[in-house]
């Protein structure tokens, strides 16, 4: 059976004169679970997947757990913490998909003994950080054009839409190689590239790559392929 405590607050000024009594509010005090144990966040492509493992005992031992669900807290730049999920999470793993990427954000979890506010909560877990990282790159380059000239030959291709696109590489192959050769040390920030290095009567393939902020490489476009003007087959 559960012990009822009766609590009363009462005021005094700065001559120590003491308000009257009101009147008495019951407090039943509840059971609580302890935390959840092994938080792990895991980043993946535009997410964290946070896991945990259930509490087996309550504050004061017993067993088993007296869990209803738990709620996530997250902070950013080590700031507040802040509930983020709507609902009671009943699974011991939650995906937060509101996230920046290249921000380090911290999180940390909290049992429930009720499934309703105010859900008596337990202590905090421990805390983990985790940042995502941009990992995918960008679409590859479309609508090539080669012009053959006589002292070079010009490649252009559609920009990339995409706002983290830093530039592209410019890759070349003489017809019946295998291995494309890079031919722009620092990345192009235009969508042209003038070959002055093609010889004449060789036939060239050429293809362009795009690349991201955090140097993630597309893959290659198609492939086009031309001969200095005047010169080849």
């Amino acid at each position: 059976q559960n012990t009822v405590f009766f609590w009363s607050l009462i005021a005094a000024d700065e001559k120590g004169k003491e308000s009257d009594f009101p009147k008495p509010v019951s407090v039943i005090p509840e059971l609580v679970p302890n935390p959840p144990s092994g938080l792990n966040a895991d980043a993946a492509k535009h997410s964290v997947k946070l896991t945990w493992e259930a509490p087996e005992t309550n504050t004061d031992g017993s067993m088993p757990a007296r869990v209803k669900g738990y709620n996530i807290y997250r902070s950013f730049q080590k700031g507040l913490f802040v509930q983020i999920n709507e609902d009671l999470v009943m699974e011991t793993g939650f995906e937060d998909s509101q996230i920046a990427l290249e921000e380090e954000y911290h999180y940390l979890v909290r049992s429930a003994a009720v499934a309703e506010p105010p859900f008596l909560e337990s202590e905090d877990s421990q805390v983990v950080a985790v940042v995502v990282h941009d990992t995918v790159p960008p679409e590859k380059p479309i609508g090539l054009v080669l012009i053959a000239d006589k002292d070079r030959i010009t490649i252009s291709w559609d920009k990339v839409n995409a706002e983290d696109v830093r530039g592209y590489h410019v890759w070349r192959r003489r017809k019946g190689a295998e291995a494309f050769v890079l031919l722009n040390s620092e990345l192009i920030e235009e969508n042209t590239f003038h070959d002055f290095s093609a010889q004449s009567s060789v036939e060239y393939e050429y293809c362009v790559s795009a690349s991201d902020q955090n140097e993630n490489e597309s893959e290659k476009s198609e492939i086009i392929s031309g001969t200095l003007k005047g010169c080849g087959p």
